[in-house]
């Protein structure tokens, strides 16, 4: 079998080199030839028996491992799953897990899945799949486990509140999660609507949302809340932005070192709306097609553009095609936007990203003569940016101990109504006080560097370094604990969406959301106090 791959192999790699050697790209041919010969001298010769898929395929992700993170090799049997992630629905158990402590752990499950439905809950351990036990076993390899046909059966065990549960027999469905989980209107008539992914469809549901409230009642405004959404397809961005901008209006322009993938998208239909109040809310997790929409809508002074100042990726994607299946996805270009501006913050050099110095960064005019920033991602017109508190929500000890908390809230209390549901100053004191009895033993596998430091040390016999550990671990709770007490309002309205999100899913959380954020406050009080306009004039 592993002479049949070599040959197979070898033919392709031959047409590559003559295709190099013929464009006189002597350094590329000249390293697909040492690849060519390595790979065939290990083949032949290494002492034991070797797997040839295996081994390209470890080359080849380590190649675009070099690139930039949003490069990526396909294989053929993952290729499915990488186009269902790009619809609303997939066939599978309707959860979200993270590896913690070599087993899969539940953090969030979809309203009316199966493995809700199945009785499965949020902090539930999963021990065995179909009667193998979890292990070690990888992310991609429990994705491989929960998909599968419609109707079959998955058996898992899962260890609960110390508790072994076993033989819950969960039966795979299609999972339908909408990319407009919600929309409605929020007080004094201004509608709001929830964008969590640019998958199909995003426009026309978010076009089918704004029709529905314009009947409902008379809008004085609209909130487009893009807030954690990470992006998609960029088909999907320009037909949003067209919803509020002219036909035939430059959305986005791609430009990259291969002159053919250059293309300007502008809007191919009429819009719905040019002149209702309109206020895009962000964060830093808003990238790619968030920030196409964001950003052009800022730079036709369309919008008022709230939040935090978003992800910053302006990189394109386009995925080819490879033999017998494959795929692999590659970096073509970057986005420019109509003002001329570039929202990628980052660039990679060998695979190493770096930041752009600030005077290299360019300022460029909205339609209306305001200047914006490039190279930064999308910077608010309205800021409520807190770096400090949101490396708190990025902390490791700090997310760990959010988690496990909002287990046991909700294994103790009743969660009965998701819109006034609010967690109290208590309620605040119990969850410091949670904090600082927490083992540090739990924290440990979330101390990733720590984690790093010590099985380094082991291995080398740093005997000081390990004494040190437990001091150091001890330190970093503490500065945690430190920084959680400087943020009580905004940690209180963080842990009680978590709390919510266990209880009522994604839905529940949004309308918890609408009755608690300030930042829904602050969007519908900018549209009708009149600030609106005024945010859109020239600076």
């Amino acid at each position: 079998m592993k002479k049949i791959f070599l040959l197979l192999l070898l033919p392709f790699f031959l047409i590559i080199l003559l295709a190099t050697t013929l464009t006189d790209d002597f350094e590329i041919a000249k390293n697909l030839e040492l690849f060519s010969n390595i790979y065939k001298e290990v083949n032949i010769y290494y002492v034991d028996e070797t797997d040839p898929e295996l081994l390209v395929y470890a080359g080849l992700e380590d190649m675009l491992k070099h690139m930039d993170p949003y490069c990526d090799f396909i294989p053929a049997d993952e290729v499915k799953k990488y186009q269902s992630s790009l619809t609303e629905n997939y066939t599978g158990l309707g959860t979200q897990v993270s590896i913690i402590n070599e087993y899969p752990r539940i953090d969030e499950l979809y309203e009316n899945g199966p493995a809700a439905k199945a009785g499965l809950k949020v902090g539930d351990i999963i021990t065995s799949l179909d009667g193998i036990d979890a292990q070690g076993i990888s992310m991609s390899e429990f994705s491989k486990k929960a998909r599968g046909l419609e109707a079959t059966i998955l058996t898992i065990s899962v260890l609960r509140n110390g508790n072994k549960i076993n033989d819950i027999a969960v039966k795979r469905g299609t999972i339908y999660t909408p990319n407009t989980p919600y929309y409605g209107l929020l007080k004094n008539e201004v509608g709001y609507i929830v964008l969590s992914s640019f998958t199909e469809n995003a426009a026309k549901n978010v076009q089918n949302a704004l029709l529905e409230l314009k009947q409902k009642s008379n809008l004085k405004g609209l909130v487009l809340d893009l807030r954690f959404n990470t992006g998609g397809l960029l088909n999907e961005a320009v037909q949003l932005a067209s919803l509020f901008i002219p036909k035939g209006s430059l959305v986005v322009n791609t430009r990259g070192t291969n002159k053919s993938l250059e293309k300007n998208y502008k809007t191919t239909q009429s819009p719905i709306d040019t002149d209702i109040p309109l206020i895009v809310l962000i964060n830093e997790t808003s990238a790619s097609a968030s920030e196409i929409v964001a950003g052009s809508l800022q730079d036709y002074d369309r919008a008022v553009i709230l939040g935090s100042k978003s992800f910053g990726k302006g990189l394109v994607q386009h995925v080819f095609d490879l033999p017998y299946g494959a795929k692999v996805k590659l970096t073509t270009s970057k986005y420019y936007l109509p003002s001329g501006r570039c929202i990628q913050s980052k660039f990679y050099q060998n695979g190493k990203e770096q930041e752009l110095a600030d005077s290299l960064k360019e300022n460029f005019k909205t339609m209306q003569g305001r200047i914006v920033v490039d190279a930064a991602g999308i910077i608010p017109d309205i800021s409520n940016n807190n770096e400090l508190f949101y490396s708190l929500l990025k902390d490791p000890v700090y997310t760990t101990l959010k988690y496990n908390f909002a287990v046991q809230f909700t294994n103790q209390n009743k969660v009965a109504d998701p819109a006034n549901f609010q967690f109290t100053d208590a309620q605040f004191i119990d969850f410091i006080k949670y904090a600082e009895n927490a083992e540090l033993s739990q924290l440990d596998k979330n101390l990733n560097f720590l984690q790093e430091i010590e099985s380094s040390s082991k291995e080398e016999g740093f005997k000081k370094v390990l004494d040190l550990l437990p001091e150091l671990k001890k330190k970093k709770l503490i500065s945690t604990l430190e920084l959680i007490k400087k943020f009580p309002k905004e940690i209180r309205f963080d842990l009680q969406q978590r709390i919510v999100l266990h209880t009522h899913f994604q839905k529940g959380r949004i309308i918890n959301s609408i009755s608690f954020d300030p930042l829904i406050e602050q969007a519908c009080s900018t549209i009708t106090n009149k600030k609106y306009l005024s945010i859109l004039q020239k600076n």
